[in-house]
């Protein structure tokens, strides 16, 4: 992406800033976030109205979403819901299965927002600024629980001597067997 789609997502933020619904970001992680695709961006009429930022964990399964941002007179028309969802198709595609994201305990439209979108409290963080922490689990294989998810996560991440999208019958005992002891 260009330089002028940086300046004008880093534009957004300042707008954000002041109203008090999005925390400082250096210029520098969201230079690199958009150079490594981790953020998806909404236009309407040739502007960029909304935006999504998030990064895959290493670690788990697990998206973490750090911010949202829809321009004030694009909000209510489902610019922000649209960039749920393509982040939600996003985590399928690369077998995520839970999306996490904190937000200030006073934006209490956040909060209605994510709520709404089926999206659960999961604690609060203590800092400069208290913020709750929210989670959503991703539902995509037909009835399967979360266990199943993270055991084939675990499948794909630990066996990197055998092709990545074939999980062989040994593998798949494995899995149901740990289901069971789940």
């Amino acid at each position: 992406m260009s330089k002028t789609v940086l300046k004008e997502i880093y534009r957004l933020y300042g707008l954000g800033m002041r109203e008090g619904t999005l925390m400082y970001t250096p210029y520098v992680a969201v230079a690199k976030s958009l150079e490594q695709k981790k953020i998806l961006i909404t236009r309407r009429k040739g502007r960029i109205v909304g935006f999504l930022r998030f990064a895959f964990s290493k670690r788990k399964p697990v998206c973490k979403m750090y911010q949202i941002f829809v321009v004030p007179e694009w909000r209510g028309r489902g610019v922000g819901s649209q960039l749920l969802m393509r982040l939600e198709k996003l985590c399928k595609q690369h077998n995520i299965h839970k999306i996490e994201l904190k937000t200030a305990v006073y934006n209490v439209k956040a909060q209605r927002f994510y709520e709404k979108r089926g999206f659960k409290k999961k604690g609060i963080k203590n800092g400069k600024v208290q913020e709750i922490i929210y989670e959503k689990t991703l539902s995509f294989l037909g009835g399967h629980n979360e266990c199943t998810l993270h055991c084939l996560w675990i499948l794909r991440v630990l066996s990197p001597f055998s092709r990545r999208d074939k999980i062989t019958h040994i593998q798949r005992d494995i899995v149901q067997q740990s289901v069971k002891d789940c």
